[in-house]
């Protein structure tokens, strides 16, 4: 049950107590309100449980979300990536992608611009209005980076440092998360992030992802900007992870 829905169901439970208690017998209304705890404490209106670790009702099918946290965006960033050294047309034309740095930041500006285009009047300042428009980010081209580097052995890595537009973060998005994620995914999971050098050995020899595994999953959101709070979809392709 959403949480909208679970506010409009408190509603009625309210209103429907607040009429037995001034218009019917107390033992009825002693009756009710036991019957209301009861829904709750069984987990017929789900109040917390499976959808507070793993996601919201899903939107669509096969579709899950939650609320995570944005995260914080310096404007600086490093970035160390595999160059190709070689000519293949093919690898050039398939593996690379260019790495943009931002030279002027998005913006909005006012301008003039015609209302009516049937204005008839003989100034034609008299048909201009003030319009807010939005200004795009302008980037150039920093470096080539090879994005998979099974294809071929001609790389070689370096690093760059690009600049964004700048984030405090810290509020609420709803991002896709996976649904019901499988025991082979939590492995993985915690199997890349040990060979990325978090320490989740506690849980790994205990077989579970408990407070280790959750406190590493967030700690490698943060330190590559992604929004944390959940198995996100985000993560999942950051870590190249099938889900």
């Amino acid at each position: 049950m959403s949480e909208e829905s679970q506010k409009r169901v408190w509603m009625l439970w309210a209103s429907i107590i607040n009429y037995l208690y001034y218009e019917m017998d107390k033992s009825l209304l002693l009756l009710t309100a036991l019957f209301t705890t009861t829904l709750f404490s069984c987990g017929i209106f789900q109040t917390g449980s499976y959808y507070d670790n793993y996601g919201d009702e899903p939107d669509e099918f096969g579709k899950c979300y939650k609320k995570c946290i944005s995260p914080k965006i310096s404007k600086f960033k490093d970035i160390r990536y595999a160059s190709y050294t070689g000519n293949d047309e093919h690898i050039l034309e398939n593996y690379i992608e260019n790495i943009e740095t931002e030279t002027q930041p998005a913006n909005t500006k006012w301008i003039k611009k015609k209302a009516d285009r049937n204005c008839q009047s003989a100034d034609p300042n008299d048909c201009l209005v003030w319009c807010l428009v939005e200004i795009p980010a302008e980037y150039k081209v920093v470096g080539t980076m090879l994005i998979d580097t099974t294809v071929t052995k001609e790389y070689t890595y370096e690093t760059t440092t690009i600049q964004r537009s700048p984030s405090k973060g810290g509020t609420k998005v709803e991002m896709a998360v996976v649904c019901n994620p499988s025991t082979d995914l939590i492995n993985a999971i915690q199997n890349k992030l040990t060979s990325l050098g978090y320490d989740l050995s506690v849980d790994v020899q205990q077989y579970i992802f408990g407070d280790a595994s959750q406190l590493a999953l967030e700690d490698y959101q943060h330190n590559n900007e992604l929004h944390t709070g959940g198995f996100t979809e985000e993560t999942m392709e950051y870590l190249e992870l099938d889900y």
